[in-house]
């Protein structure tokens, strides 16, 4: 085979699984648009205590989520907040310092940043009094009904974990900001529900709510993972435990704001998503409580980490194809529509629900500069796991003010 026949076939090739993807976006905007489900909450009779965790490693607006929390619409006397801090940062320091006498703040620090976020929130745990985990990260400033919302899906035994959603602040800031927050959004509007209905959420990290004796039980945080997240949520589902997914429950957060920040985040998001996968690939795929359907699904949730790679190199072969003009670059542009239109459709379903509609215009835009940039970047990742070099822990950059 010829050079030119091998980039024609990538080309071609590359199309199916493109084109199967968003044809999944595309069913999935418009089941959940017509659908659009609510979760009914019943209101609380009583008010178990709550640990409110938030790691914070040189984050110097850890000061505006700790005032959030401390006005939560939650009886005082029934919730505490932990701050793991591990930062270096004087300004940082100076800023937890604030609440080291406060009744119901708790800062404590290690020697050293051994496990990185998952050796702080393990180290924490023991310091940790309430009956339900709520985490945040650093960044997140969560409404006054969060606690309430969270705590009533405890209710049910079998619920081990309740996923709340993601809000952006500064969704608009530029360009990379939009990309960033699309990126989340979508996700969240568009395959955490599906996954929800077949019983298969996992942990986006922050916003999460965890039954501290479930989560005691499965073992804690596992040190050192780049998606210690994804990683404790694979563990939990496979020892039979119930995760469930709330919209309604929702807070607010940083986008990442800068190419060097969007990149690192998403490098570290796909590399640690198979580094979890393949260590809990054994235990999903034995696993006595998950059905046929769940594992099935789960593995093509991990499977979408690869798009990107069929993206770059769809996109470089065509580009060589057009430069010896063997495939013009006016053929080329035709089967956008087809190939993002599933994405672009749920992103207009995604800012809608948001109310940034008028964003629409300027998110397609900046999918399209900024997709081939991840997609670049998220092909390095993947190689680089396959190849069994370890990837740098990369804390993405927050806005001080």
């Amino acid at each position: 085979m010829d050079l030119t026949s091998l980039l024609t076939n990538i080309y071609l090739l590359s199309f199916i699984p493109s084109i199967g993807l968003s044809f999944f976006y595309y069913f999935l905007s418009v089941t959940l648009a017509l659908s659009k489900p609510k979760k009914e909450i019943e209101p609380l009779s009583n008010y178990p205590f709550v640990t409110i965790q938030i790691p914070v490693y040189n984050d110097a607006v850890i000061g505006k989520s700790i005032e959030a929390c401390l006005n939560m619409d939650y009886p005082k006397n029934r919730y505490e907040i932990i701050v793991a801090d591990d930062s270096t940062d004087p300004e940082v320091l100076n800023e937890t310092n604030k609440y080291e006498s406060h009744p119901r703040v708790n800062v404590v620090r290690r020697k050293d940043r051994s496990g990185f976020k998952a050796g702080a929130l393990n180290n924490i745990m023991k310091y940790s009094k309430g009956e339900i985990i709520v985490l945040f990260d650093s960044d997140f400033i969560p409404p006054k009904d969060f606690l309430k919302r969270a705590v009533a899906h405890f209710k049910d035994p079998n619920v081990a974990v309740v996923q709340g959603r993601w809000r952006f602040f500064n969704i608009d800031e530029n360009m990379v900001s939009i990309f960033a927050g699309l990126s989340v959004l979508s996700y969240q509007y568009l395959v955490y529900p599906a996954k929800d209905m077949i019983g298969t959420p996992l942990l986006s990290g922050s916003a999460v709510v965890f039954r501290k004796d479930a989560m005691e039980k499965v073992g804690g945080w596992t040190p050192y993972m780049k998606a210690e997240d994804m990683e404790l949520g694979l563990r939990i589902i496979a020892n039979g435990y119930k995760i469930v997914f709330d919209p309604e429950l929702a807070a607010h957060c940083q986008a990442p704001f800068s190419v060097s920040s969007l990149v690192k985040q998403q490098m570290r998001w796909t590399y640690g998503g198979l580094e979890a996968f393949k260590a809990r690939a054994d235990d999903i795929l034995k696993s006595k409580y998950l059905t046929p359907l769940q594992k099935a699904f789960l593995s093509f949730i991990v499977s979408l980490n690869f798009n990107y790679m069929l993206i770059l190199f769809q996109l470089l072969a065509g580009l060589t194809l057009g430069i010896l003009n063997i495939l013009p670059f006016g053929q080329m542009w035709w089967i956008i529509p087809i190939l993002g239109g599933g994405y672009f459709a749920g992103i207009s379903y995604a800012l809608t629900n948001e109310g940034h509609s008028r964003l629409a215009p300027k998110g397609i835009l900046s999918t399209l500069l900024m997709g081939v940039v991840i997609s670049a970047a998220n092909t390095y990742a993947i190689l680089r796991f396959f190849s069994g070099r370890e990837l740098p822990w990369y804390v993405t950059k927050k806005h001080r003010a």
